[in-house]
């Protein structure tokens, strides 16, 4: 999106000292003028909202009410369960509780989330055979893809346990729930599998307010006052690695629930906020990067305001998570808050200038989506009529540019892979995702592009390695920046490079271009211009299959150049077709 309009400025230079500290700020980054400064130093949301460096106190997005509204400090964590055998999750569940999770997040098979697995809830011996030595009520607990038959099942179920509904902390998703009769469980929207598809904050969060006013409406036609239905609601938000984001975006669906109950004339009642940690940043490659990831997204979700925590463990991606990576996933969540006693705090980024402008302007935005949505003829509607899909779609092309070009980062898959990345262990692996998916408006990761890219160049393993011959023309100093981008960007493909250094006349004495049939040229502006002409045709007639120059550069001859920015997927897999063909 275009970079909006900084509004900023003028509140500065109004300011004490204002004016001087741009005008230093000018100078020390050699630019013109205080516009282009604050610019320079300012962030950009995939929503359009800029992030300045500095707030005024006087901004006008401060924001001064306190957002946090969990009924205790802490947050519950939450573990996700999705063995698709009921009696293999209910010892997962077990395991769990008494290893200190608060409850469960029980992902059935179907789910938005499942992603392959999901306990398998068939009747009602599976019921009984996944709560069995279960105290169903003393625990939290969320179902994620229950069907309007399962509703019943678990009607039936907790009857036969003698529950008392209203005594126990259920949720359910919201739609398609609304007939079932004799529970009082929490409805679930659940907007984290439009962030999964390729949504933006804003998006994500006017789709949360979108479904929940859907529920509401199908609590009220059944004859549910407003009030009483607005108490049964729970949001699901995704929550990554984008700390600043992440957190505003907690903090603004606090903002939105109560502009949403003064807009209906109800009574003020706190929202039921779940987190789960998102599945859009999780890689399969050097999967212990995956636990930072998830660390960053539950420090955000749980400043940000999050009732609960799950937390998807480092190997999801890879396939059903093991006792040990279950584990961790607990222990991040349990010791945020044990240890680092993050729970004990309401709403810390109250008056930090960064996080309130945020909060703010995602709210606002996230409202003109829900309106659009309203004015399609509600959620469903939108969602039949592809009005919903429709918005995301340049968003989610937008994502996937960013990915091709490493716009966006995903550390150990698109920068700083590990070719020899420490293997994990799953109960079951799961397949990468098929390609069609992205046409078919599956599930987005950050990752995806460059691991299958990755596994294509496994397949070359028969082939020498390495496969890209890096050509290093002049002095080390010259071509060192340059070598070492072209390394970082060819492991994201994972394709090993060996260095050759050649002298200043440019010849090369020795080259098996059956080895490494790929020719990369590393180096100086100057060095290119003075002898890259000749060295592109002499490796050409000596056999190389692919040539590229790592740099921006109008010589003829070459089959791609590398720079940052440039559509790094499409090099890469231009690359190893060249590298597939030299195999046949």
């Amino acid at each position: 999106m275009a970079k909006a309009e900084f509004s900023l400025q003028e509140m500065i230079e109004a300011a004490p000292q204002g004016r001087e500290w741009l005008d230093g700020l000018s100078k020390s980054l050699g630019q013109t003028g205080h516009k282009d400064v604050l610019e320079k130093l300012s962030a950009v949301t995939d929503d359009g909202l800029v992030i300045a460096p500095i707030y005024p106190l006087t901004h006008p997005h401060k924001q001064t009410v306190t957002l946090a509204a969990r009924a205790d400090k802490a947050w519950k964590t939450l573990t996700r369960i999705d063995h698709p055998s009921a009696i293999e999750a209910n010892a997962q569940l077990l395991h769990d509780l008494e290893q200190g999770a608060d409850g469960a997040l029980l992902v059935l098979a179907g789910s938005n989330s499942a992603h392959g697995f999901g306990i398998d809830l068939p009747d009602l011996s599976s019921f009984k055979a996944l709560f069995g030595n279960i105290f169903v009520d003393a625990t939290s607990i969320r179902f994620d893809g229950m069907s309007a038959a399962q509703c019943d099942l678990w009607t039936e179920f907790c009857s036969a346990r003698g529950y008392d509904h209203n005594a126990l902390n259920i949720s359910i998703n919201g739609q398609g729930t609304k007939d079932l009769k004799g529970v009082s469980a929490n409805l679930i929207a659940d907007a984290s599998k439009w962030h999964n598809k390729g949504a933006t904050a804003a998006q994500e969060l006017g789709l949360a307010l979108a479904e929940t006013v859907s529920v509401i409406r199908e609590l009220c036609a059944g004859g549910t006052d407003i009030n009483p239905a607005s108490k049964r609601l729970s949001v699901t938000l995704s929550s990554d690695a984008d700390q600043f984001e992440s957190m505003a975006k907690f903090r603004a669906m606090r903002l939105l629930w109560r502009k949403l109950l003064q807009t209906m004339n109800a009574d003020e009642t706190p929202l039921s906020l779940h987190a789960t940690t998102s599945w859009r940043m999780m890689g399969r490659r050097d999967p212990w990067t995956n636990v930072l990831r998830t660390t960053m997204a539950t420090f955000a979700a749980g400043l940000g305001g999050a009732d609960s925590i799950s937390v998807l463990p480092h190997t999801q991606a890879l396939g059903l998570p093991d006792v040990f990576s279950r584990r961790v996933a607990r222990n991040i969540s349990l010791i945020l808050q044990e240890e680092s006693h993050l729970g004990k705090i309401v709403d810390p980024a109250s008056g930090a200038g960064v996080y309130d402008a945020l909060t703010v302007s995602l709210a606002e935005a996230a409202w003109v989506n829900f309106q659009t949505i309203e004015a399609q003829g509600g959620f469903t509607a939108a969602i039949e009529n592809g009005s919903v899909q429709q918005m995301i779609s340049a968003s989610r092309q937008a994502y996937m540019k960013d990915i091709a070009t490493r716009k966006t980062v995903s550390l150990g898959n698109s920068h700083f892979a590990q070719l020899d990345a420490p293997e994990v262990s799953t109960l079951i692996t799961r397949p990468l995702e098929p390609e069609d998916q992205d046409e078919s408006f599956g599930d987005l990761r950050d990752g995806i592009l460059f691991e299958r890219l990755a596994d294509r160049a496994q397949n070359l393993s028969v082939l020498s390695q390495p496969a890209v011959l890096l050509l290093c023309l002049g002095n080390r100093k010259a071509w060192k920046a340059r070598s070492d981008f072209a390394t970082d960007l060819f492991a994201a493909s994972g394709l090993a490079v060996e260095n050759q250094e050649i002298g200043a006349d440019a010849k090369v004495d020795k080259l098996d271009t059956e080895r490494t049939p790929v020719i990369c040229l590393c180096g100086a502006d100057a060095d290119y211009d003075a002898n890259a002409e000749a060295l592109v045709a002499s490796l050409r007639e000596a056999g190389a299959r692919h040539i590229l120059l790592a740099g921006r550069s109008d010589l003829s001859g070459l089959d791609d150049m590398i720079f940052i920015g440039c559509d790094a997927h499409a090099v890469l897999d231009r690359v190893l077709l060249a590298l597939e063909g030299s195999k046949s």
